[in-house]
């Protein structure tokens, strides 16, 4: 719907005149709309649209709703997202755009015009902009006072008073208050989320009757690193959904209130106490068979990680200096990888599990968490080295380069063996992680893994990114354009990641339920000498014609451009690309959209559209990332590759 320019100006002049009182309520530079301009409720809107439908909807211009800002993004605790609601319903906004809180702040009524799309995002109803399918992408900045009419502040909706049990698709949305839950006791003495980590965790509340809810805590939110309330209470926030999980979010800690007895009579908390005592005391003290541990406390870096589940998740590897130990604890734990932990020995005992020693029986509430993001540097040693040293070894972290992985066809298989030229190694995978299933790259790799031992020396990874170079995805297959590849289910089958120097390769990662193909040379100390290939697989450009690509792009720490696009019609489909002709697109473009030189803003830019019509024949689209003899580390993260 687009105002009459008349009665526009009329109503702005009209607002202006109404609102002389409140002048300090008015966002700068904003005009506030005073009369009810809303033609259907949100509840009305929504009925147009069901999920899993197979495009959105385009809202009809003459449509006008009203809802009230019940998010805020102040605290960072909401990403490019603004939550409204009115008496019928609730709806999220995909917005390309940061501090919403300044013009939409909790209370503020939006009215929110016709041309927009009601889609999808992996179950939850959102509104913005025509993307692929039922899903919809972010509403540019640029765009929003062409789509959002800021109203008056109203009175706050009063949260709906839900059990975790209630709720329900009508909820979704909407401002709700939870009471009588608290933090599962695995989450007591831990944070949160990881200050500055970059993701975003999940943290589970429960019920007195078991029933559970997760809250989504943003690693850059404000309170990222506040300690995790240990006692029962009432949490409001917004109730969404992710697939089949149930999921809520809070703006800020004010919306938490756990003050009263857990439900077990409890508060609690706890830590440990008495002296610190080093790992590698703890570790010497041991003699055969159960001995009780030193008393006192162990202080060191959490080098598993709780999240890819290949640690059995009440088990987690400490490292303090040169030694480390598996603590494991009664109940499953989140403290995360790179976390500092202190961990109580007093009463605690030392055993070996199949060769492994271990502390066992800890309790959640003897640990306590000191802070997070912290880098245990691995110690690069051949196969050989770590056999030789193998006890000493044990618990931590080590890399092996110019290995070579075999005896299976995934990361889970039985049986596969690490070999450098020097000795080999098993490396186990639990199958229940989440890389499990992963084919095992080919070729020359390097591995950080953490040294182990299941009545043999074996290593163990933390994730599926411990384990870069070689070659990723076996090639072969053809798509069919158009085509839209957004990596939500990792590499995609028939794409090919592989290195023509050096051994990081591409990997597929996500933020805030945003997937990308990601590539960086940093290692922490000198830039990698790195060129790593992204090859799709073949697509027949005579088929159809004026095709065109545009990529969708973010960086960070930008020190100069290393990404770059090229298409052949010569390469095989397998193997090196390196004898064949690449010839390249984009490098009127891509250079443009690697500009930033600070830490990570989430900012997806498009390339435009890039020609490709003067391919003809069959060929391949690669994207190369090339650290220029290790001079360039710039992080690339490629969203979406759309091929038209």
């Amino acid at each position: 719907m687009k105002f009459n320019y008349w009665i526009f100006i009329f109503l702005g002049f009209a607002s202006f005149m109404s609102c002389v009182d409140q002048e300090f309520d008015i966002p700068p530079g904003r005009d506030v709309q005073t009369e009810d301009i809303s033609n259907t409720t949100i509840a009305e809107l929504k009925a147009n649209f069901a999920i899993g439908a197979s495009s959105s909807y385009t809202i009809p211009e003459e449509t006008v709703i009203k809802g009230i800002v019940v998010s805020s993004d102040e605290a960072g605790n909401f990403f490019k997202t603004l939550v409204i609601q009115d008496e019928t319903a609730g709806i999220h906004l995909s917005i390309n755009a940061f501090d919403l809180f300044v013009d939409y702040a909790p209370g503020r009524t939006v009215y929110v015009q016709g041309g927009l799309e009601l889609g999808e995002y992996n179950g939850l109803p959102q509104l913005g902009i025509k993307g692929s399918g039922s899903e919809v992408e972010r509403i540019p900045e640029a765009l929003l006072s062409q789509y959002l009419v800021i109203g008056e502040t109203a009175t706050l909706p009063e949260p709906t008073v839900k059990t975790i049990n209630s709720l329900s698709s009508a909820d979704l949305s909407t401002l709700i208050k939870i009471e009588e839950v608290e933090y599962t006791a695995s989450l007591l003495g831990g944070t949160y989320a990881i200050p500055n980590g970059g993701g975003t965790q999940n943290r589970i509340v429960e019920d007195c009757s078991g029933n559970e809810l997760i809250l989504r805590n943003s690693d850059f939110a404000s309170f990222a690193g506040a300690s995790i309330p240990d006692g029962n209470g009432s949490v409001i926030g917004v109730y969404s959904v992710f697939g089949t999980t149930d999921q809520f979010t809070i703006s800020d800690l004010s919306d938490v209130d756990f003050t009263d007895a857990r439900c077990d009579g409890s508060i609690g908390g706890g830590g440990p106490d008495g002296d610190r005592v080093s790992v590698a005391d703890v570790r010497a003290a041991f003699a055969s068979g159960n001995t009780t541990a030193p008393d006192g406390f162990i202080q060191g870096i959490v080098i598993s990680d709780v999240n890819s589940g290949n640690l059995v998740d009440q088990n987690l590897v400490l490292q303090d200096g040169e030694s480390g130990i598996v603590v494991r604890f009664t109940d499953t734990h989140t403290f995360e990888l790179g976390s500092e932990v202190k961990v109580s020995t007093t009463g605690l005992i030392l055993e070996e599990f199949n060769g492994l020693l271990q502390l066992n029986n800890a309790q959640l509430g003897s640990a306590s968490f000191e802070g997070g993001g912290n880098i245990v540097a691995p110690k690069e040693l051949t196969i050989s080295e770590i056999m030789d040293d193998f006890e000493n070894l044990e618990s931590t972290l080590v890399r092996i380069k110019n290995a070579e992985i075999s005896g299976g066809n995934v990361f889970s298989d039985f049986d596969v063996l690490v070999s450098d030229g020097t000795d080999d190694i098993g490396m186990f995978t639990r199958s229940s992680s989440n890389f499990g299933g992963d084919a095992l790259p080919t070729g020359s790799v390097e591995i950080t893994a953490i040294v182990s031992q299941f009545n043999d020396p074996q290593i163990v990874l933390r994730n599926r990114a411990d384990v870069s170079g070689g070659s990723t995805g076996t090639g072969g297959g053809s798509i069919d354009l158009p085509y839209t590849e957004n990596f939500n289910s990792g590499l995609p089958s028939g794409w090919q990641s592989l290195n023509t120097t050096g051994d990081r390769a591409w990997s597929v990662n996500d933020f805030d339920d945003i997937y990308y193909a990601t590539m960086s040379a940093y290692d922490g100390g000198p830039i990698l000498d790195v060129v790593t290939w992204l090859i799709t697989p073949e697509i027949d450009f005579d088929a159809q014609s004026g095709e065109t690509m545009e990529l969708i792009i973010a960086d960070a720490f930008e020190n100069g451009n290393p990404l770059k696009a090229y298409y052949s019609t010569d390469y095989s489909g397998s193997g090196s690309p390196t004898g064949s002709t690449w010839v390249e697109v984009g490098a009127a473009v891509i250079p443009g959209l690697i500009n930033n030189s600070g830490t990570y803003d989430n900012v997806y830019e498009s390339t435009g559209l890039m020609d490709l019509s003067a391919v003809t024949g069959s060929g391949y689209v690669a994207f190369v990332y090339d650290s220029a003899g290790g001079s360039i580390s710039t992080t690339v993260q490629i969203s979406d590759v759309i091929i038209k």
